[in-house]
């Protein structure tokens, strides 16, 4: 019974770890994280020229800047991404 005691404070533990350095990435000035669901469809050629994206996330200095988003970027057309800089 003890060892699953300690194995839970551990855990929990661990977690708190995690949790605080989650928060402290917010407010770090220099944080720039993406993620994304995956590298394509199946069955995709490898002489493909366009660029597909699934439910990417973008999140800058704490601020989510794109949430679950997909695109396609096609091959041979011109694209930009326009911030609140201009």
């Amino acid at each position: 019974m003890a060892r699953g005691c300690e194995r839970v404070s551990s855990a929990v533990g661990w977690v708190a770890g995690v949790q605080a350095k989650v928060e402290a990435l917010k407010e770090d000035d220099n944080v720039f994280d993406v993620s994304f669901e995956g590298q394509g469809e199946e069955g995709t050629t490898a002489s493909a020229t366009d660029i597909k994206v699934h439910n990417m996330t973008v999140r800058a200095k704490g601020k989510l800047l794109m949430e679950n988003t997909s695109f396609t970027i096609a091959a041979g057309r011109r694209y930009g991404l326009v911030g609140p800089n201009g």
